[in-house]
């Protein structure tokens, strides 16, 4: 007897997937002979063009990093020059922000040193799997 690779893959997954979901949802499975690529249209969980959902006020400090991690973006009430730190510590001189301005930087914090602009809130987004897991789940309960 001759081992079908891509078969005995499929099974092996099948069974991965028994594991999580149960042996009767196994059972109604579609044989892996039918089963064929697809792409699947996932929900958007969020992008970088969506609302902020966490905002927090920040002074420049050449010390004292944002509480709530890396920025989404961040914006400048008053506007001048300001010194970026990145993720990595690498700084970037921004010069001439207008007022009002909302810079697209993942920053961890605004340098004092360097920095003439005041007022700066840093923006957000806190990813949630919840709705994969539950788009997921409906997915494979067949809704």
């Amino acid at each position: 007897m001759r081992l079908n690779l891509p078969r005995a893959i499929t099974i092996a997954c099948l069974l991965l997937v028994a594991g999580h979901w149960g042996i009767q949802k196994l059972a109604t499975a579609v044989p892996p002979a039918a089963i064929a690529p697809q792409v699947v249209a996932v929900p958007n969980i969020s992008s970088f063009t969506d609302p902020s959902v966490k905002r927090e006020a920040h002074t420049a400090s050449d010390t004292v990093n944002a509480t709530g991690g890396l920025s989404r973006s961040v914006y400048v009430g008053t506007g001048g020059d300001l010194v970026e730190v990145d993720a990595d510590g690498n700084t970037t001189p921004w010069t001439n922000v207008p007022t009002g301005a909302f810079l697209p930087i993942r920053a961890k914090r605004i340098n004092a040193t360097g920095t003439t602009a005041s007022g700066f809130v840093f923006l957000y987004i806190v990813l949630s799997l919840e709705p994969f897991r539950r788009w997921l789940n409906r997915k494979h309960d067949g809704g």
